[in-house]
């Protein structure tokens, strides 16, 4: 198995392979991820993968009194 090997083709596959990952790879310094929280609500507006923006606002209820009101929400 061994004597089948070439370097040359070896290492000239993993620089065209480091070249290609590294140069085509999305630049992450552009995007800022901020997840909703108590603090930062209504005061940031988020857009999804679809271009839709929306705002979290936040408010205090109490579970018990509100629990037929409550519905599932899809994330898309």
């Amino acid at each position: 198995m061994l004597r089948h090997f070439s370097l040359l083709p070896f290492i000239a596959g993993l620089i065209v392979g480091a070249v290609i990952f590294f140069g085509f790879k999305p630049d992450s310094r552009e995007r800022v991820v901020k997840w909703p929280n108590p603090e930062n609500s209504g005061k940031v507006t988020y857009r999804d993968r679809n271009g839709l923006c929306y705002i979290f606002e936040s408010q205090i209820v109490d579970c018990g009194k509100v629990k037929e009101k409550l519905q599932a929400y899809s994330f898309e």
